[in-house]
């Protein structure tokens, strides 16, 4: 199977089944010079979350697996803000069910029966 980038969860499946990926694993990135996903400390274990300017949140648990740490309450007030975010509701992160970036939505019917089995959605 040829792949540009491999998922998280499609690196893990392949480790669990012996097999050595080629695959490129994407690597944060941010958005208009913003803070990428990698300044921020997110500790599973934990629960928590920690924001460039140390504010540290907790880490909710959401439906579908995933974990959200939310700094909204702080970015307003935040020196850092205007270099973190230019949502109006503030920075979140978001982290999928094993600690990676959350499976792209794709659109259905364009994906084949074997990757949806490895945690892309569709819809």
């Amino acid at each position: 199977m040829q792949s540009a980038y491999g998922t998280g969860s499609f690196q893990s499946r392949l480790e669990a089944d012996g097999i050595e990926s080629k695959c490129k694993t994407q690597g944060p990135n941010a958005t208009s010079g913003l803070f990428g996903k990698d300044r921020f400390t997110i500790n599973l274990i934990e629960g928590i979350g920690t924001c460039p300017a140390g504010i540290t949140v907790s880490i909710r648990h959401r439906a579908d697996g995933s974990r959200t740490a939310n700094f909204a309450h702080s970015c307003t007030s935040c020196a850092l803000g205007a270099e973190c975010t230019k949502a109006v509701d503030g920075r979140s992160i978001t982290v999928g069910p094993d600690g990676t970036r959350p499976p792209k939505r794709i659109p259905a019917g364009s994906l084949t029966t074997a990757l949806r089995g490895l945690g892309y959605t569709t819809g």
